[in-house]
Parts: structure tokens; C-alpha cells; sequence
């Protein structure tokens, strides 16, 4: 998949005119959603139009709508617009969600029915420890709620020794 974004050139189309451009991530990082791109334009005289083709990464997880920029800079024999000089791109996700497993099963209500939530919820743990960043931070929150039931178990413990051992007066 590849999205072509045009470039247009406006006014004069007498002589040649250069402008950069260049990729710049925004919700969207390249090399997870897009590929990175940077160039040069070299319209010649009488070209008002060319095209950047920016590689789409494809994958088979649901993921958010999200976006990145393409930054036009460092024109030569030109001007740029004072608001046109920066195109956001967005990818909007056609998977479904929380994964294309399931892409036969969402034609209707009925049919999400019957999806077995077991392996529904196994879908939904896969997508969420393929994000980075998720999967520590939901051991963490784990680790961290479950220190209330350890504070419980250890005061569980030390009442039983106190009341078997230090108060025993079978000693």
C-alpha cells in the first residue's frame, strides 16, 4: 500500500524550481505505520504537478487512526505558501478489531455472537503486548495491585504464629 501525495506548483510555470520535502512523524511513527521519505522536487519549466509516493506499512492488528506530515522546505526560485507548505496524512486501519481473526465472524450482529470469548480476549492480550510500552506497564500494574492480597497474606501469617507460637500456653 501507498498513499501519492501531488505537489502543486502555482503561478509562474516559467524556469525551474526545486523544493525539499520530508516525511515527520506525528501520531503515526515511520517504520511502524509509514516509511520514511525525504527528496528533492525538481519541477521543470511548464510543470505545474508531481507526485510523492509514501510506502503504507500493512499489518493484520487494529490500530487507531493516525497521521503523520509532509514538510515542504528550502524552495529555490520559488515561494512557499504561507499554509501550504505542510500536508498532514492520515492512515485510518480497515482491520477489524482486535484483530483480522475475526474478520469473517463481524458481517452481523449474530456472528459476533458467536465468537467464543475466550479466544476473543486472547486477540485482545495480543494486541495490547504488541504495543510498546503496554505489556511492562500491565505486569506492573499487576505486581502493584496485587500487593494489597500480599499485605493480607503476611498479616494472615503473623496472626497465626502469634496466636500459635507467642501466646501459646501449652509452651
Amino acid at each position: 500500500h501507498k498513499i501519492k501525495l501531488h505537489i502543486i506548483r502555482m503561478g509562474s510555470l516559467h524556469g525551474s524550481v526545486l523544493v525539499n520535502y520530508h516525511s515527520m512523524d506525528d501520531s503515526a511513527i515511520a517504520g511502524e505505520r509509514y516509511l520514511e521519505r525525504s527528496g528533492r522536487l525538481h519541477f521543470e519549466p511548464g510543470v505545474c504537478c508531481m507526485a510523492i509516493d509514501i510506502p503504507i506499512i500493512k499489518n493484520d492488528r487494529w490500530s487507531t487512526t493516525v497521521e503523520f506530515k509532509v514538510c515542504l522546505d528550502h524552495p529555490t526560485h520559488c515561494k512557499l505558501g504561507n499554509y501550504l507548505h505542510t500536508a498532514r496524512v492520515k492512515v485510518i486501519d480497515d482491520n477489524v478489531f482486535p484483530s483480522d481473526v475475526f474478520r469473517d465472524h463481524v458481517q452481523g450482529e449474530e456472528e459476533v455472537e458467536q465468537i467464543d470469548g475466550f479466544w476473543l480476549f486472547l486477540e485482545y492480550c495480543r494486541l495490547n503486548y504488541g504495543l510498546s510500552g503496554i505489556a511492562w506497564r500491565t505486569w506492573l500494574t499487576i505486581v502493584l495491585d496485587q500487593m494489597k492480597n500480599v499485605y493480607l497474606v503476611l498479616k494472615f501469617k503473623l496472626s497465626i504464629y502469634m496466636v500459635n507460637d507467642v501466646f501459646n500456653d501449652d509452651n
